[in-house]
């Protein structure tokens, strides 16, 4: 029997309405999703509930979220589960104290229970309350075993151009924390093979999870709209005014631009709305809108690009979501997608403007039904090889070998 704690990031289901109804903002919803495909994934594997302790994925009181304090509450995110949404005060910076104390006391909590369960420790992404909830396990328990699931590098984590100062105080004072606490994880599940390096642990036992077949899109058929889909963040690094610049290069008046999302962009996109009728800007969206409008599209689209450093640390969720949707992509040859990719994703032939508008415009006319084969491929290749219990197995393996090794 296995009793593994799953150190989270979640909305419950039974909070989702409160809590959106209670935002002011945004919410990472692709994050969510890869936690609970992972997560649904561990339970497949081991036929018995993770236990949570979670916080919710909040931005502060009072210009983005409008409780002061979130309160102590249990859940259960499957049939048989006892978790916990922990508590903590809700304005920035102040609350990453007070997650850090809650998040303590209920690990060491757990770690102290016996319920005849061979016990494991998996953290969702390198949180510095996370590792130290850690950390203190291993006190109690020095024999368990710690898992990080890492998705983003402290120093990669905010991408926008327009960091405030609390921001770039928080990065600094967490990669402090995270390289002091870090010996406390036995294994690592990446997003991409480089992202072991600067984080210093190339030793240790880890492995690849790059993405989650999402299960989300329904298997019936979509009448296509001649449209062209961005659904993501906006951030001008994310290159979502090149997508721009490109889909009016493109000479065709039957085809339209749906962009959806928020970022640092958001003004310059509504400025090309404002100029061109095809395009049209959606705004952040509910996660289940954003999937109905993918699956109708003829194309999605991902222009971020491969020239920065931070791109040998990135698959893109949406690439993912894309490839399981059945609906033909166009991205960019990233440093952190493998190359078992290539067969699935159609690529521009160069970084330029014009690259990316012909490729846009062949993938939507598809002539000859080739783009369209290209993604059904895709979806089932996905399906088969990415799915939530094979690449949960990977995470479990390695917990499996590392006990062994005692």
């Amino acid at each position: 029997m296995k009793d593994i704690l799953f150190i989270s990031r979640i909305i419950p289901e039974c909070m989702d309405g409160e809590v959106r109804s209670k935002m002011m903002n945004t919410m990472d919803d692709a994050a969510i999703a890869w936690q609970n495909h992972i997560i649904s994934g561990i339970e497949e594997n081991t036929n018995t509930p993770v236990k949570l302790l979670n916080f919710l994925p909040v931005r502060s009181y009072p210009g983005y979220y409008r409780d002061i304090y979130i309160k102590r509450s249990k859940f259960s995110h499957t049939e048989g589960a006892n978790d916990i949404n922990l508590p903590f005060l809700n304005l920035v910076l102040v609350k990453r104290l007070f997650q850090g104390i809650s998040m303590k006391r209920e690990a060491k909590k757990w770690a102290k229970e016996n319920n005849g369960g061979d016990k494991s420790v998996i953290v969702y992404s390198l949180y510095p309350e996370f590792l130290t909830a850690a950390s203190a396990v291993k006190k109690i328990l020095p024999d368990i075993k710690v898992s990080a699931v890492v998705l983003d590098l402290p120093e990669y984590s905010i991408l926008t151009k327009n960091m405030g100062f609390l921001n770039k105080l928080y990065l600094k004072w967490s990669k402090k924390k995270v390289d002091k606490l870090i010996g406390c994880v036995d294994s690592f599940a990446f997003l991409t093979d480089e992202m072991r390096y600067p984080l210093g642990v190339e030793d240790k036992p880890y492995c690849v999870i790059e993405g989650i077949y999402s299960d989300e899109f329904a298997d019936s058929f979509k009448e296509k709209t001649n449209t062209v889909i961005y659904a993501g963040t906006l951030h001008e690094r994310f290159g979502v005014m090149k997508l721009v610049r490109a889909f009016e290069k493109i000479e065709a008046d039957d085809i339209k631009l749906v962009i959806c999302g928020y970022g640092d962009s958001e003004d310059a996109v509504k400025e090309a709305v404002s100029r061109d009728g095809r395009i049209v800007f959606a705004g952040q969206l509910k996660r289940d809108d954003v999937m109905k409008l993918m699956q109708e599209a003829s194309v999605i689209v991902n222009p971020r690009e491969n020239k920065e450093e931070f791109t040998k640390y990135s698959f893109p969720s949406k690439n993912l979501e894309a490839l399981s949707s059945g609906v033909p992509f166009v991205g960019y040859k990233l440093d952190g997608i493998p190359d078992e990719y290539d067969e699935f994703i159609n690529y521009p032939i160069d970084d330029s403007d014009d690259a990316l508008a012909k490729c846009i415009f062949d993938v939507c006319r598809d002539e000859n039904g080739v783009y369209t084969q290209k993604a059904k491929l895709a979806k089932d290749w996905v399906h088969k090889n990415k799915n939530s219990r094979t690449q949960a197995e990977k995470l479990l393996n390695l917990i499996l070998e590392s006990n062994s090794e005692q």
